[in-house]
């Protein structure tokens, strides 16, 4: 209680532009479904690079290998036929592709929510806590 945010709590932020991206993608023909699936990966990516313990920093080039690998591993569910058979999931053109990876800038300005924000959280791990990593004074949380 009394925590406050700036803008829109980052996963509010995140489905809201993924669920625009996936109705922009229906109504223009796109494969929306796919765009979907992409953007939605890409915003928990997003959220891995973020919340490490020291953002800008190259302190565990590891996570970045990880984040790295498994955003490649996305793309090859779309891009790799057997893969993407399986998933049901299709090709999309460069434009889309570059909607979908673009679109965690936009989630993070419409919530405020930067590495430089969350840089003096506390270190226990509590609910509230939580919601200091994900939230910037300036309006109040839900």
């Amino acid at each position: 209680q009394g925590e406050e945010c700036h803008g829109l709590p980052f996963p509010a932020a995140a489905m809201a532009v993924t669920l625009v991206i996936a109705v922009w993608g229906h109504s223009s023909g796109r494969e929306w479904q796919t765009m979907a699936f992409l953007t939605l990966g890409t915003m928990q990516l997003t959220v891995a690079v973020a919340l490490r313990a020291r953002p800008r920093t190259w302190a565990n080039p590891f996570l970045l290998i990880a984040v790295g690998s498994a955003w490649l591993l996305q793309l090859s569910a779309v891009y790799l036929p057997p893969l993407a058979e399986l998933l049901g999931t299709q090709p999309l053109p460069l434009l889309d592709l570059a909607v979908v990876t673009g679109s965690p800038y936009w989630v993070t300005q419409a919530s405020g929510w930067t590495a430089s924000c969350i840089r003096d959280r506390p270190t226990s791990r509590t609910a509230t806590d939580l919601r200091h990593r994900l939230c910037r004074p300036v309006v109040p949380c839900i």
